[in-house]
This record gives C-alpha cells, structure tokens and sequence, in this order.
C-alpha cells in the first residue's frame, strides 16, 4: 500500500510567468516603426515590418494596458516581435 503524502505532486509552490515581457532599445525610422534594434552587442537593423496591430485591454483600470506591436523581419533573417507601451512610450522585445 501506498501512503499519501497529502502533497500535490507536479505543485512546487510558486509559478513563473512565461515568455516576460523583455526593455529593448528601439531606434525608431521617421515614420516611427522600428529602424533598429539595440539588443545585442551589435545593433540589428529591421528588414522589414511584417506585421503590426495594436492591443488596447483593461481600460478600466487605474494603468490599462495600451501596445503597439511590431513583429519584424531582421537583416540576420530572424523575426522579432517588439512593442511600444503607448503610456509609458518604453519597447519591449516579446518571445513566444
């Protein structure tokens, strides 16, 4: 017989978010979409903007959530997705 241990197997007692929100540095072009990328040691210059759409949710609380997104395709031939917060106007670089 097995004794229970009254221990919730798999529980480890505190969760982590997943795929956090990262600051990045964005040099923006003059139509203000990302130019270039300040990452890494070696600056990454946008190709091209693949996508774009913007996320307006929680407008009922005290700091709701405004972003501009930008998923791009990068001179190295990777994609990136960044965001501006349009209240604070600070990028992000997003992972999924």
């Amino acid at each position: 017989m097995v004794t229970n241990s009254r221990k919730t197997p798999g529980i480890r007692g505190s969760y982590e978010p997943l795929n956090m929100p990262v600051p990045v540095q964005v040099v923006p072009g003059l139509d203000g979409r990302p130019a270039k990328i300040l990452e890494t040691r070696k600056p990454s210059r946008v190709e091209k903007v693949i996508d774009l759409w913007e996320l307006d949710d929680e407008w009922w609380r005290e700091k709701p959530i405004r972003r501009r997104y930008f998923r791009l395709l990068m001179d190295s031939g990777g994609v990136l997705t960044v965001f501006k917060d349009l209240s604070s106007d600070e990028w992000f670089s997003q992972r999924y």
